[in-house]
């Protein structure tokens, strides 16, 4: 994105120490003025949250239960709204969410500034992360999207589909696309940032 967009900022949340230190390189090496890495998560308000950190660096989870043996980092975690006001960020055009099954506590601490700035929310939609991470049935979370949202599937070539049946849509995802499918957001008119709070809210 940074390199595609020359003219804009973008902002990289990364919690896990692996991939921060991968990340940070990844700038200097490029280098890539304009892409700013953050170590910290993101989450519905401040604090600090403990982090798994697999071998691998991938599927990356906050851990909703306590620790049991595994390799976790206690790390810091923020709400995007409160981060871009701290730091005096302007408009937001686009935000990008993979965080395996800790979707909507991101949602939830953005809905200031998706209620006021409207960007694209681009999210990848994990129904095996959101049952085992965040103990959420994938059509009860699919359902609260619906409710606020404009929700368009990304296919391969980048091409926008809407979607306008909830229900189908989870079908099609746990029995014919391995579970994960990649959707694009947009606010429907009229919705406020309370109806965001009050959709998400229970996941």
């Amino acid at each position: 994105m940074a390199h595609y967009n020359p003219n804009g900022k973008v902002y990289a949340f990364e919690p896990g120490p692996l991939n921060f230190k991968n990340l940070s390189r990844n700038i200097l090496e490029n280098p890539l003025s304009n892409l700013y890495a953050i170590e910290k998560a993101i989450g519905s308000e401040k604090g600090f949250v403990n982090f798994n950190i697999p071998e691998c660096g991938a599927h990356s989870t906050v851990l909703r239960l306590e620790p049991n043996n595994q390799n976790y980092a206690n790390v810091e975690i923020v709400s995007l709204d409160e981060w871009i006001v701290e730091n005096n960020i302007g408009s937001i055009d686009l935000i990008k969410i993979d965080v395996e099954g800790f979707e909507a506590e991101v949602l939830k601490g953005a809905a200031n500034t998706i209620f006021t700035n409207k960007p694209y929310v681009y999210m990848e939609f994990n129904s095996i992360t959101t049952i085992f991470e965040s103990r959420v049935s994938p059509l009860n979370f699919v359902e609260a999207l619906w409710k606020v949202f404009h929700v368009f599937k990304v296919d391969l070539s980048g091409q926008l589909t809407e979607l306008s049946n909830a229900r189908d849509f989870t079908y099609e995802n746990i029995m014919h696309h391995g579970c994960i499918d990649n959707l694009m957001l947009t606010l429907r008119d009229g919705v406020s940032r309370s109806d965001i709070l009050i959709a998400l809210d229970g996941l």
